[in-house]
């Protein structure tokens, strides 16, 4: 897909909130996401400052992402993307991934549209230069996968997956699991996230 975490120098994320959020352990996630970042040498996360579904608290005041008015939340992300000029914008598929989590399933229904408007001026002019991504991938599990995640995952939960021959491409991450561990194990969101899943 490019080149590895070494060549990014900034990450677009739906997920974070406006206001700090700490977990019963009192890790503050927001700052854990930023030195993840900073490990893999990514820059610091751009924020929509939209509320977690599964933790209303995490923006008091905000709605929660899944909620956001559409055109709201494609205007703020046109912005990040004719700022960034990414070439290459990846999302989640229209499942929201293996879990179905309600904030995947509108970010993929967000970046889609936000991929597209970036490039038309006449859409969001306020929001900067149109810049067009050449390439909008939507990350998924092809149904194959399924059962090797079933450890992850569990037997009895929902695993959205795609057939086999709708998967396009693919990315081994291999060379850089050794590096992404080191964010991972830092993170207590680890846990957390895969008792979402």
């Amino acid at each position: 897909m490019s080149k590895p975490s070494s060549a990014a120098k900034s990450v677009i994320t739906n997920w974070a909130s406006a206001t700090p959020l700490r977990s019963r352990s009192g890790t503050n996630f927001a700052a854990e996401l930023a030195e993840a970042l900073r490990i893999l040498g990514a820059g610091k996360p751009r924020l929509l400052g939209y509320a977690d579904a599964r933790v209303p608290r995490s923006a008091p005041g905000c709605p929660r992402f899944c909620d956001a008015p559409l055109d709201e939340a494609v205007r703020r992300l046109v912005t990040h993307i004719r700022e960034f000029r990414p070439d290459i914008v990846v999302t989640h598929d229209a499942y929201g991934g293996l879990p179905g989590h309600p904030d995947h399933v509108h970010t993929h229904r967000v970046t889609v549209l936000a991929a597209q408007a970036a490039g038309l001026g006449q859409l969001y002019p306020d929001a900067g230069a149109p810049w067009q991504p050449q390439a909008l991938y939507l990350a998924t599990h092809p149904h194959s996968a399924v059962p090797a995640l079933r450890d992850v995952i569990g037997a009895r939960k929902a695993a959205y997956s795609v057939p086999d021959e709708q998967v396009t491409a693919t990315v081994d991450v291999g060379p850089w699991l050794e590096q992404q561990d080191m964010p991972i194990e830092k993170s207590s969101l680890f846990d957390r996230v895969l008792g979402w899943v």
